[in-house]
Formats: structure tokens, sequence, C-alpha cells
């Protein structure tokens, strides 16, 4: 299964770089968007070799997944610098987020690529830190979406309106899957096989935004009021609250993660997070 998922979308990515190639002569976000859709083709070939190979494991692919989320967080900054102040890389060097951001990247990369120097900090920390990181990652990848949507002007919206859909949806299916291998302590292989072809479902999305990021709306005007929305940080914030209550309910009262258990948390968590993303890009 896995096989087939993360090879359906190394070929559908393959097909957006291309697309790219092509149409993104006259495109001013052309190079940041080869450079986040080539790390996720790098990042879905790997996955489809590491699940098959018998001396890789799921997470030997972290240290590329962490890559191919720093390259869509490069194109959504560039996205917002081009929205916000009329410039490519104004975000990225007014504010101290994004520097930041590399450098936790660059940390958690150097962490995950060299495994001796990651067991000795694991050992110090008493944990296995990645978990916690890759949340953080999808949170994050999910704030620049918010921000990127929720600052567009209404004729904006039209031009990025299938970016955000589509890296929303690949930063919440990484959001739950990481989240709930933290609390159930153990990797869900349905949802990490499943991940591939999810990607590969969403390229479509990317595929039809290749044209709209072409062309700017000529009478818009740039906002240079740039606000920062909260909205992710509240929902993800309920999302694991709830996880975590559940948790302590087990532990005091007896029982297991698995089935109805799992189901309930699901049941109650999605509607109430759902919905707190639905006020926010309202």
């Amino acid at each position: 299964m896995s096989l087939y998922s993360y090879s359906a979308s190394a070929l559908a990515f393959s097909v957006l770089f291309l697309l790219i190639v092509i149409n993104g002569k006259k495109n001013t976000v052309a190079l940041p968007f080869l450079i986040a859709t080539c790390l996720s083709v790098i990042w879905s070939a790997y996955s489809a070799y590491a699940m098959h190979h018998e001396q890789l494991y799921a997470f030997d692919v972290l240290g590329i997944e962490t890559l191919r989320n720093g390259g869509w967080y490069f194109f959504l900054s560039v996205l917002i610098s081009r929205q916000q102040f009329g410039n490519q890389y104004a975000f990225l060097l007014r504010y101290w987020q994004p520097k930041a951001m590399l450098a936790f990247i660059a940390v958690v990369c150097l962490l995950e690529f060299y495994s001796e120097l990651r067991y000795q900090i694991q050992n110090a920390l008493g944990f296995d830190f990645r978990l916690y990181a890759h949340i953080f990652f999808a949170l994050v990848g999910l704030m620049l979406v918010e921000q990127l949507y929720r600052n567009a002007l209404a004729e904006q919206r039209w031009h990025i309106k299938f970016v955000c859909i589509a890296l929303a949806a690949q930063f919440v299916f990484d959001f739950i899957i990481y989240s709930k291998s933290l609390m159930f302590s153990s990797l869900d292989f349905n949802l990490w096989n499943a991940r591939g072809l999810i990607n590969a479902l969403l390229v479509p999305l990317l595929i039809l935004s290749v044209n709209r990021l072409n062309t700017r709306p000529a009478a818009v005007a740039v906002s240079r009021q740039f606000i920062f929305h909260t909205t992710v940080l509240l929902g993800g914030g309920v999302y694991l609250l709830l996880m975590s209550l559940m948790g302590f309910y087990i532990r005091d009262y007896g029982g297991n993660w698995g089935g109805g258990s799992a189901n309930r948390v699901y049941f109650l968590g999605d509607p109430i997070v759902d919905g707190l993303f639905c006020v926010g890009a309202g």
C-alpha cells in the first residue's frame, strides 16, 4: 500500500514540477514553487523506497520531510511578501520569525540526519523530540496558510484559493498523524500509508494554481497592514487538549486508546476544531 501511495505522490508532484517549468517563465513565484515541488518529489520517492527497505524505518524519512516543509514555508512566505508588501522577500527580511524558523529547521535537520547526535540529545531530554517537532511544523504551515488567506483582499483570494486549500489539507493531515502518534505512543501506519495518496490527490489543486499565480490583479492595491491571526493556534490547542483529557480519563478510569476510545476523541474533537478553522477563514 505505502509503495503505491507514495509512488503516486512522487508521480503527481513530478507532473506539477514539469508544468511549473513549462508555464512558469513569467511567474514571479516560480522558483520557490519549483523548490517546494522538487522537495516533495524527493520526499515522496524516498518514502516509497524507505517503506520497502529492510534497513530503513518510517521515521528515517523525517529529515527529508523537514526539508519539504521548509520548501513550502519558503513558497508561502514569498506569496505573503508579494501580497502584502509588493516585494518577493520583504516578509523574510523584515521579520525575525522566518529567520528563527530557518535556524530551527537547520537544527532539526541536523539531528534527524545524524542519528548519533540525535541519540545523545534524546538521552539528555528523556524523550524523542521528533514527533513534537513535526507537530510544530504542521502548525507553522497552517499558520502561514492562515496568514496568507486572511490577510488577502477579496480580489486576491481568487489567485491563492486552491493553494491554500491544498497546503492546509496537507498540513492538517500531518498534524493529525503526528499528534495521534504522540498521544498513542505509536505510529498509525494506516494514516502514514495513506498520506502519499492524500498528497497526490491534492496536486490537482496546485496544478490549477500554476496559471492563477502567473498574474496579479492590476487593480488591487498592496495591503501594508499585516495582521497576525491565531485561529490555527487556538484550533490546534483545543484538539491537543481534548486528546490529553481523553488520555487522563483512560489512565484514571481504565481502558485503552484503541477502537471506541479513539473514535470518541475524533468525533468530539473534529467538529470543534473544524469549526474554529472555518470561523478563522471566514
